[in-house]
């Protein structure tokens, strides 16, 4: 399988679609692996153990009905530590956001939890 080449914004050269050479504008072909322009790994820190920000927790988070905040609109949990977002949102704010919302619910496990975010593209 040939990986589709950008021809203009917002088209995509598919061979793999029916009508093989033609380009398809990206919302027709669907999501194509990349939905923002930043990609972040999220981990949270819980009595000095460090693992990857469950899925739920992100997602949950990035919920405007559980934040109740506008600049998370522009996030999309793809997995296990794992966020892409837009250029608006910074990896500092986002860290401190979440580490905020997540001690606020308890997954501390009774202690302040840290999260630590970094730009992996």
């Amino acid at each position: 399988m040939q990986v589709a080449q950008p021809l203009t914004i917002g088209i995509r050269w598919r061979d793999d679609l029916p009508d093989k050479g033609r380009a398809y504008p990206a919302f027709e072909a669907g999501y194509d692996g990349e939905m923002y322009a930043r990609k972040l790994r999220v981990e949270v820190v819980v009595r000095g153990e460090r693992r990857l920000c469950p899925l739920e927790w992100l997602d949950q988070f990035c919920m405007r009905n559980f934040t109740n905040a506008v600049e998370f609109d522009d996030t999309l949990p793809l997995g296990d530590g794992i966020v892409e977002t837009s250029f608006r949102v910074t990896p500092e704010h986002f860290a401190e956001s979440l580490g905020a919302w997540l001690t606020q619910r308890g997954k501390g496990e009774g202690q302040a939890l840290r999260v630590e975010v970094a730009a992996t593209r």
